[in-house]
């Protein structure tokens, strides 16, 4: 039985919605890279949720008449749906422009092109990533839905704080387990990012 779940083509009514809006996706990928990404069951829970289109916003909760209105909890203007909130509303587009201008500051990250594809599956044709920039890029995303259900503005500063004390922890257990030269030389290519932590 096991066998015939793990190698079925069937798809979920959220996937099939995705591939109605994006055409079609290669979900082996999508859900490979969620795993390669973090090993923090929480996170890939949201972004197993992301991929399945069952991520909780305003929309769902205006049909079941748990709230008053579909509206977004950021700009209050326009349905909250899993694409507006993290791409289409407009704070959340000036997120993004100070996420692109921050993550520039890198050497080897160059007139940073984000889209709707790359913050919703992590992935868009022709666009290479690595493994650091996945985990920024999905603990932003992360940071974005908290905001929302702490019904708080996505404040771009306090998003460099949470990931600047979220690197610490990740340094800290590579230490730790004696993976340091590892961890090194992942992040290198960030480091301009958290400079001034190492120097605390």
């Amino acid at each position: 039985i096991y066998s015939v779940f793990v190698t079925s083509d069937s798809k979920s009514k959220g996937q099939l919605k995705w591939e109605a809006q994006f055409g079609d996706l290669n979900w082996d990928n999508l859900f490979s890279k969620m795993i390669r990404t973090t090993q923090e069951v929480k996170l890939r829970w949201f972004q197993f949720r992301v991929l399945h289109r069952i991520l909780t916003t305003n929309t769902f909760l205006f049909k079941l008449k748990y709230t008053q209105n579909d509206l977004c909890t950021f700009c209050q203007a326009e349905s909250e749906t899993i694409s507006h909130i993290f791409w289409h509303c407009k704070f959340t587009q000036l997120f993004w422009n100070d996420f692109s201008l921050w993550i520039e500051k890198c050497s080897h990250i160059h007139n940073m092109n984000l889209s709707i594809e790359l913050i919703l599956f992590g992935v868009k044709d022709n666009i290479v990533t690595d493994t650091v920039f996945d985990f920024m890029l999905l603990f932003a995303k992360f940071f974005l839905y908290k905001c929302k259900l702490q019904k708080n503005k996505p404040l771009f500063k306090r998003f460099t704080r949470e990931f600047h004390d979220r690197y610490k922890i990740e340094r800290d257990i590579a230490f730790s387990n004696g993976n340091a030269d590892k961890f090194y030389k992942s992040w290198m290519l960030y480091h301009v990012l958290f400079s001034s932590d190492e120097q605390q």
